[in-house]
């Protein structure tokens, strides 16, 4: 079951939206650009790719980036990768981390993920804020 969450503007999102956006606002911050993220992320992941290789790379993880029906299991590797990436590292960023127990309610384990947000937005606004 994919719990929905309220997001800033009012609508609901789902779990892979949030993932979507997470990743959105990272590459932002740590990247000259998506591309740049993707090239990255391609070059890291591949062995034998070429440019042509690459652009249909890059077509597709910007189809992962718009669409409600992306698996979260795609949009979840590529914040592995960014949060392993010498970029993450450089920032000084703290990765955000909250893990899902079975034992847990759902409405716990939705308040937890909320607050978890909060304080990681938080520590991203306060950071860019010293960076200025």
């Amino acid at each position: 079951m994919i719990e929905l969450l309220i997001g800033t503007n009012g609508d609901k999102m789902n779990e892979v939206e949030l993932k979507q956006q997470e990743l959105k606002k990272w590459i932002k911050k740590l990247f000259k650009s998506q591309k740049d993220f993707a090239q990255q992320y391609y070059m890291e992941t591949y062995v034998n790719y070429d440019d042509e290789d690459l652009e249909r790379f890059y077509e597709a993880f910007k189809g992962h980036l718009k669409r409600k029906t992306t698996d979260i299991g795609v949009i979840s590797k590529y914040l592995k990768f960014l949060f392993d990436s010498q970029e993450f590292r450089d920032s000084e960023s703290i990765k955000p981390e909250f893990y899902f127990l079975n034992e847990l309610s759902n409405d716990f384990n939705l308040r937890m993920k909320k607050i978890s947000k909060k304080i990681t937005d938080h520590l991203i606004e306060s950071n860019a804020k010293n960076i200025s």
